[in-house]
C-alpha cells in the first residue's frame, strides 16, 4: 500500500513527459525577447486581417449583391502577390529589414483606415473597397519578403524548427478564429468600427518592429534592380533541394486544391449549404493542431523525405475525402489533409533557413510566397474546370491521385531533396591523400570503388572502411588527378538532437571525434557518393575566422606514416584519437 502513491506520481510524472514530447516548443518566445514581441504583435494584426477580410466580402456583397464582385476582390490579392513579393523580396536583400516591415505594416494601416472612411460613409462606395484592399495587399506584398527572412537573424539556427511552428500557430489561429470573430462582431457592431479596430490592430506588430534591431542581409549589398530580381530565381533554380520542394508544394496545391468546390459539394452531397463555413474551416483546424503539437517535428531527420510523405498524405486525404458521404469523415479526412500540408509548410520553412544564405533569402522567401500563394488558384480553376465537364467526384479523387503520383516523380526527379536532414558542424580535423601516396585509395589506380575520388573537385567520395563504418572525403585536384581530404573530426554545431540519437550517446566532444562518428552522426551513407558539395544535402561554409592549424601523422595507416598529413585545429576539444599529436 505504501507503494501506491509513489507509483501514481511516476505514472504522472511518465504521462507529463510523454506530453511534452507533443507540445509546442516555445524556447524561441522564452529566449529571444526581439522574437517574442514581434510573434505576439504579429498574431494580434493576423487575427485583425482575417476579421477585416471577411468583412469586406461581407459588405461587398451588401452593396452589390453579386458573387461577381465579391469574387474580384481575388484580384486585388492576386496581382501584388504575384509581382510586389518579388520586387519587395529583392527590397529586403538589399535594405535594413526592420524598415522594410516598418513600411509594409504602415501601408496596411492606412488602407484600413480607408476602408473605415468609406464604410463611415451613410452611402459607402464600392471603389474604394477595392482600391484600399489593393492598397493592403500591395504593402503586404513589399514587405512578405523581409518579414519572412527575420527569423533566421532573431533565433538560433538550433530553435528554426520551433520557430517555424510559432510563426504557424499565428497564421492558422488567425485562419480558424478570425472568420468566427467577424460573424460576432458584423451581428453587433458597425462595420467602421471593425475596420477601425483592424488598424489599431497593427499597432503592436509596429511596436515591435520599432524594437527591433537592424537587420540587413550584408552591409554591401548591391541595390534592387531587374538583375538582383533574376539572380534570385537562379539561385532557386541552382538549388535541387528547394527547387525540388518549391515543386512538390506546388504539385499538391494544383492538383489536390479543391476548395472551390465546398460550396457546391455542401448543397449537392450533404445538402446544406450552410455546411460549407466548416469544409472551409476543417483543413485550418488540422494545420492549427499540428502546429500546437509539433514538438516530434524537432526529432524528423530527413526534413526533404518529410515534406514529400506528407505532401502525399495531403494528396491521399483529398482523394478519400471525394468518396465521403457522411459529414463526419469529410471534415476528418480534410482535417487530415490540412495537418499533412502544415507539417509540410514546416519543414520547407527549417531548410528554406538553413540552405539559403541570408543575402538572398528575401528574395527566396518573396518567390516561395509568390508560389505558395499563386498555387492554390491555379488549383481551384484546375479543379472547378474539371468538375464542369466530369463530375465533382472525379475531379477531387483524380486530383488526389495526381498529386501523390507528381510527388513519387519529384522524388525520384531531386534526390538530393530526400537526403536533406538539418545537421552539419565545424570541421575541426582532416587528413590529406594525394595520387603519390601509397595509403591514397588512388594510388593504384581508378576502379569502380574509388572512381569518384578521380574527380571532378568538390564532390564527395564515400567508402566503408573495414566494411564496419562510412568515411566521408573532399575530392579537391583537378579531374583524372585522385586528390581527397579525409575529413576525420568535426565540432556538432546543427541538428544535435539527432546527432545524440544516432550516436546513441550524449557527450558532445564525441559525437564527431573520429570520420565512422562524424558519418554516423551526419547519416552519411553510400548515398552520398559522388554528391557535389556545394548543393544540398551537403554545404560548405567559409570560416569567419581562420584557426591555428597543427599537422601531426596520419591515423589508421601502415605506409607513408612519416607524412604529417593530418591537419588540426589548435586546442580543439573535437578532434579524434591521439589529440595531442
Amino acid at each position: 500500500m505504501t507503494d501506491e502513491p509513489g507509483l501514481a506520481a511516476a505514472d504522472r510524472r511518465g504521462l507529463r513527459q510523454q506530453a511534452s514530447r507533443f507540445a509546442l516548443d516555445i524556447a524561441p518566445l522564452r529566449r529571444n525577447p526581439a522574437f517574442r514581441r514581434l510573434w505576439f504583435g504579429q498574431g494580434i494584426s493576423f487575427i485583425g486581417t482575417e476579421i477585416a477580410e471577411v468583412a469586406l466580402a461581407y459588405q461587398m456583397y451588401q452593396l452589390t449583391g453579386s458573387t461577381l464582385a465579391v469574387g474580384l476582390i481575388s484580384l486585388t490579392h492576386l496581382v501584388p502577390l504575384l509581382t510586389l513579393t518579388v520586387i519587395g523580396g529583392a527590397i529586403a536583400d538589399a535594405f535594413d529589414r526592420r524598415r522594410v516591415m516598418l513600411v509594409q505594416q504602415v501601408g496596411m494601416v492606412v488602407g484600413s483606415l480607408g476602408l473605415a472612411a468609406n464604410a463611415a460613409l451613410s452611402h459607402p462606395r464600392v471603389w474604394p473597397l477595392y482600391v484600399f484592399q489593393f492598397v493592403i495587399s500591395a504593402a503586404f506584398s513589399i514587405g512578405v519578403g523581409a518579414q519572412r527572412s527575420m527569423t533566421p537573424q532573431l533565433v538560433d539556427e538550433s530553435h528554426f524548427m520551433a520557430a517555424s511552428a510559432l510563426n504557424s500557430v499565428t497564421s492558422q489561429f488567425g485562419a480558424v478564429g478570425g472568420p468566427g470573430i467577424a460573424g460576432l462582431l458584423i451581428k453587433f457592431v458597425d462595420l467602421k468600427w471593425v475596420y477601425l479596430g483592424d488598424s489599431l490592430s497593427y499597432v503592436g506588430a509596429i511596436a515591435a518592429v520599432a524594437l527591433l534591431p537592424r537587420l540587413v542581409a550584408r552591409e554591401d549589398a548591391d541595390r534592387p534592380s531587374w538583375e538582383s530580381i533574376v539572380a534570385g530565381f537562379r539561385y532557386v533554380r541552382s538549388q535541387p533541394v528547394i527547387l525540388g520542394f518549391f515543386l512538390v508544394d506546388t504539385n499538391a496545391m494544383i492538383f489536390g486544391m479543391p476548395s472551390a468546390l465546398f460550396p457546391a459539394i455542401a448543397v449537392h452531397r450533404f445538402g446544406d449549404a450552410s455546411l460549407v463555413g466548416y469544409l472551409y474551416m476543417a483543413p485550418a483546424a488540422g494545420a492549427l493542431l499540428v502546429s500546437l503539437l509539433s514538438g516530434p517535428l524537432r526529432h524528423v531527420r530527413r526534413q526533404g523525405l518529410g515534406v514529400v510523405i506528407t505532401a502525399s498524405l495531403w494528396g491521399m486525404a483529398i482523394a478519400a475525402f471525394g468518396f465521403a458521404q457522411q459529414l463526419w469523415l469529410a471534415l476528418l479526412l480534410l482535417g487530415l489533409a490540412g495537418l499533412g500540408d502544415q507539417i509540410s509548410a514546416i519543414l520547407r520553412s527549417v531548410m528554406l533557413y538553413r540552405i539559403t544564405p541570408k543575402q538572398v533569402l528575401g528574395r527566396v522567401s518573396g518567390i516561395e510566397f509568390m508560389q505558395v500563394a499563386a498555387a492554390p488558384s491555379v488549383g481551384n480553376l484546375e479543379a472547378g474546370a474539371l468538375a464542369s465537364v466530369t463530375s465533382l467526384r472525379f475531379s477531387i479523387v483524380s486530383g488526389g491521385i495526381a498529386c501523390v503520383a507528381g510527388c513519387l516523380l519529384l522524388a525520384a526527379a531531386f534526390p538530393a531533396l530526400l537526403l536533406v536532414d538539418g545537421v552539419g558542424g565545424r570541421i575541426v580535423e582532416v587528413e590529406a591523400y594525394d595520387q603519390e601516396d601509397p595509403a591514397s585509395h588512388g594510388h593504384r589506380g581508378q576502379t569502380a570503388r574509388n572512381a569518384v575520388m578521380f574527380g571532378p573537385p568538390g564532390h564527395a567520395y564515400v567508402y566503408r572502411s573495414y566494411g564496419i563504418h562510412w568515411c566521408l572525403n573532399l575530392v579537391c585536384a583537378a579531374e583524372g588527378v585522385p586528390e581527397a581530404a579525409l575529413i576525420r573530426a568535426l565540432e556538432p554545431t546543427s541538428g544535435l538532437d539527432i546527432q545524440r540519437r544516432r550516436r546513441g550517446m550524449d557527450d558532445l566532444r564525441s559525437l564527431c571525434s573520429g570520420p565512422g562518428k562524424l558519418c554516423q552522426a551526419l547519416g552519411i551513407t553510400r548515398e552520398h557518393d559522388g554528391l557535389a558539395l556545394d548543393v544540398p544535402p551537403f554545404e560548405l561554409v567559409e570560416r569567419n575566422e581562420v584557426p591555428e592549424i597543427v599537422t601531426g601523422p596520419r591515423i589508421g595507416i601502415t605506409r607513408a606514416t612519416e607524412l604529417s598529413w593530418r591537419y588540426m585545429s589548435a586546442g580543439s576539444p573535437f578532434l579524434s584519437g591521439r589529440r595531442r599529436a
